[in-house]
């Protein structure tokens, strides 16, 4: 579905991705992992079209699209979530999600916002409040509800457990498996490096803008070099 192809970008004269490949194929989930710095987050803004490669290409079912915009791959079926402020913190919760009708229609809006309630109860006596009066949980819950409206064929998730507790990030990480088995792919980038693991199919470790190593998500889990430098082990 996603091929990354000798893929270089960066910021100015800074160079962070370095002749980078990865693929994500349909219906899978693949967890970005490795140390600050590595160039995880700007993958996920070179697929998204946030940032323009200088070099290589992005290719998603097997179209072209490296120079693609930011609302031209969303119609394509991209949909990028990024990290922290991923809400308009004023908008109440009703109009965070009526902004997904730019590119579906209302009916449809509503038959899939009945979903989104069903999915994420507490919703309903909170629409009408501000957002930004959601604790950090319950704002990824929002932004990933999006999904569910927007029905996108690949996501790119960046962070999505951060700063959030334990039980929490459970909840985080057992809806984004609902959505994968409903068949939406996911490019998800995690510090979590054993909870990200734990629901992809495939890692890549990152490092230096490269490809250090990849391999299936249980063969990252038990990897030793992987278990001492990312999993505490």
């Amino acid at each position: 579905m996603l091929k990354l192809e000798s893929i270089t970008a960066g910021y100015g004269e800074l160079t962070v991705l370095s002749e980078l490949n990865i693929v994500v194929n349909k219906g899978e989930t693949v967890c970005l992992i490795g140390p600050n710095g590595a160039g995880k987050s700007t993958v996920l803004r070179v697929v998204a079209g946030q940032l323009l490669p200088t070099k290589g290409k992005v290719l998603f079912n097997n179209q072209d699209i490296s120079r693609t915009d930011c609302t031209h791959k969303i119609e394509q079926g991209i949909l990028f979530v990024p990290q922290g402020r991923n809400v308009f913190p004023s908008l109440s919760l009703l109009e965070n999600l009526n902004l997904c009708q730019i590119f579906i229609s209302e009916s449809l809006f509503q038959e899939r916002l009945d979903t989104v309630l069903t999915t994420f109860p507490w919703m309903k006596e909170k629409l009408h409040s501000p957002a930004g009066s959601l604790s950090g949980g319950l704002r990824q819950m929002l932004a990933l509800s999006r999904i569910f409206l927007l029905k996108p064929k690949l996501v790119l998730l960046d962070e999505p457990s951060l700063g959030l507790s334990p039980l929490v990030v459970d909840d985080i990480f057992s809806t984004i498996s609902t959505l994968n088995q409903q068949g939406i792919s996911f490019l998800l980038v995690e510090q979590n490096a054993r909870k990200g693991l734990s629901v992809a199919n495939r890692g890549y470790v990152l490092e230096s803008g490269q490809n250090r190593l990849t391999g299936s998500g249980q063969e990252l889990l038990v990897n030793s070099e992987v278990t001492r430098l990312y999993l505490g082990g």
